[in-house]
């Protein structure tokens, strides 16, 4: 029987219950089923109005259980919620809990949707807990601490399991503790079973409309406490999904003990990660990235969450992690920092085994630990060291003759250049990691620590690299560390890197507290001067505020500098990074990439990515 037979107050049935897609299509396939779906029409646009870009900023609901007793009311809403931003909830009040008629009412209204759930009904017979207490504890929508049974808020995972056509998600800051997801016992919580069962029918291909099956970008939460920040391991189950390809976090830190998870195959899909204010120990790392062979963007901005966590950054365990994981795919690598402490753990690895890495952006706060690198406080036990060291760290850059161990001959460096291939052609099997240095020092851990000893780019990046980005401190550690990095560049840069067009490296002259680094103008002076007669940058960016001024009042820079076609040297104000969540993101210059991630935020919350309502389609 075809639908012309059917009677109009069916076929107004069928309309009434189908998905927002299929009702415009319907809609739009003749006049006749345009008659057919006219009634449903206005309630079709307000609730796309309403609901496709849900925030609660802008839906006059406060709570995730308001939000679900409205869904109870007519569950075809929770199909037109596209882009969602849960971020923005609160939390029901103690006296609510305490009024019994509220208590009733709210049962009342979500009973039919909690109790009538199918993904609850699966999970009745793994737990002794009846159905009844998702009904209870979604109604006492407190915070996950304040519950008698802890650790999780119930309404963030329940609403989940409605979200058929969810594209871009904005979770809370906080809606469960990180050890639902990485205890030894986590996957005998009830949220975790409820999550696991979500991830496991999304990811099913033979099943269709499932929850979560279209959820391609997770974008990060506005109303982050700074003092504590997030955490990444609440977004694990959604990681696990094989439909994303995006995740931007920020404010954030992931330390899971013994990279323990119930969601061990995390972003087998994901292309692009943006981590901001962002901290990864090294364990964790090696379980978040050993899955993602299509990661094609990874830039994660490195910044101390507390004291605990911000102490012992295991910076070359972390990158070997990442190049394990991704070195067949990466094609743009962006690490940068804010502040270290003394004792991090230094990047000593090569990036050499990436095979398809095009763009790479470091910070040299990575490869020496130096004052530009800490608060000024931590800073002060390094500078008298750095200036007694700066002075010999100069004298065996500038003549070629001496390296860094003392008086040797040209030829003894064109040696080495011969035991670096060596090393590197022994462990260059596909996706193998050397387990050393490129040039290793007689006492490894010393001579990174001081600066003393980095690998030369020509020996560690990989062979198709096209654009290379450095930012330093403006301290003697850090213009070390540039020095030695670009050593015999020139000479060997066509060879070993015949790609690589664009160049730049970038001095910022603050802590990462905001106070100005001591003896900055002298450092900036110093790396301006070394590369004055080489051709090898495109740009030289100073990011001071007024230097031009400064410089000025004490004395000129040396006058051998490149030609403006050769050697770009650009003063600007420094980009401001206001202590702010990244949706309300105010740069003084914002950079490429924070615009675009808060654009991208803008545009999942407004109405301007929709199509036509199916009124205008229609006339």
């Amino acid at each position: 029987m075809g639908l012309s037979q059917l009677t109009p107050e069916l076929l107004a049935m069928i309309a009434s219950y189908i998905m927002p897609d299929d009702f415009e299509n319907l809609s739009l396939t003749c006049k006749q089923a345009y008659d057919w779906a006219k009634p449903l029409i206005p309630r079709h646009n307000e609730y796309r109005k309403r609901y496709r870009n849900f925030s609660f900023d802008f839906s006059g609901l406060t709570t995730i259980s308001d939000l679900l007793a409205v869904i109870a009311d007519d569950p075809i809403i929770a199909t037109y919620m596209v882009h969602v931003e849960l971020d923005g909830r609160d939390y029901c009040e103690e006296t609510d809990m305490r009024d019994a008629d509220y208590v009733k009412r709210m049962t009342k209204r979500l009973s039919p949707l909690v109790l009538g759930s199918p993904h609850l009904s699966i999970l009745r017979d793994d737990f002794d807990e009846p159905v009844e207490l998702w009904l209870e504890e979604i109604v006492r929508d407190l915070e996950y601490y304040n519950r008698e049974i802890p650790f999780a808020e119930f309404g963030v995972p329940f609403l989940a399991t409605l979200l058929v056509n969810v594209e871009t998600l904005i979770l809370p800051a906080e809606w469960c503790n990180h050890c639902i997801i990485t205890s030894r016992d986590s996957s005998r919580h009830i949220v975790t079973s409820l999550l696991r069962l979500l991830v496991t029918r999304a990811n099913d291909k033979a099943l269709k409309d499932q929850p979560l099956q279209k959820l391609r970008t997770i974008l990060p939460a506005r109303n982050v406490d700074l003092r504590v920040g997030t955490v990444m391991e609440q977004l694990f189950p959604f990681l696990a999904l094989d439909s994303l390809k995006e995740l931007h976090h920020t404010f954030g830190k992931c330390a899971f003990a013994r990279g323990r998870t119930a969601f061990r195959t995390l972003g087998r899909n994901l292309e692009i990660m943006k981590l901001n204010h962002y901290d990864i120990c090294g364990h964790s790392a090696k379980v978040l990235f050993k899955d993602m062979h299509k990661l094609r963007v990874l830039e994660m901005d490195y910044s101390t969450r507390d004291e605990v966590m911000g102490k012992g950054f295991q910076a070359d365990l972390f990158m070997r992690s990442v190049i394990t994981g991704t070195f067949a795919s990466l094609e743009k690598l962006v690490f940068t920092g804010r502040e270290l402490w003394p004792d991090t753990d230094v990047v000593e690895c090569s990036f050499r085994e990436f095979t398809r890495l095009k763009y790479l952006e470091l910070s040299t706060i990575f490869f020496v630990n130096g004052a530009g690198s800490m608060s000024p406080e931590d800073a002060e036990s390094f500078l008298e060291k750095d200036t007694i060291e700066e002075s010999s760290d100069e004298e065996n850059i500038v003549d070629e003759h001496v390296t860094e161990y003392g008086e040797e001959s040209e030829d003894q460096e064109e040696t080495s250049d011969e035991e670096d291939d060596k090393y590197m052609n022994a462990h260059n099997a596909k996706g193998a990691i050397p387990e050393g240095t490129m040039l290793p020092p007689d006492d490894k851990r010393k001579m990174y620590k001081s600066g003393k000893r980095v690998w030369r780019l020509v020996s560690a990046l990989p062979e198709l690299l096209e654009t290379l980005i450095i930012h330093t401190p403006a301290s003697p550690r850090n213009s070390a560390c540039v020095e030695r990095m670009f050593w015999r560049f020139e000479q060997l840069r066509a060879q070993r890197l015949p790609n690589l067009k664009q160049i730049e490296v970038h001095v910022h002259k603050k802590h990462p507290t905001g106070e100005r680094i001591r003896g900055y103008l002298r450092q900036t002076r110093r790396l301006e001067n070394f590369f004055a007669d080489k051709k090898i940058l495109t740009k030289f960016e100073r990011l001071l505020h007024g230097i031009k001024e400064e410089i000025d009042q004490e004395g000129p820079i040396a006058d051998n500098r490149q030609e403006p076609n050769d050697l770009a040297i650009v003063h600007h104000e420094q980009t401001v990074y206001h202590e702010a969540p990244i949706a309300e993101l105010t740069l003084a210059k914002p950079n490429r990439q924070e615009k675009v991630l808060v654009q991208k935020t803008q545009e999942a919350l407004t109405e301007s990515t929709l199509p036509p309502l199916v009124s205008e389609m229609c006339h």
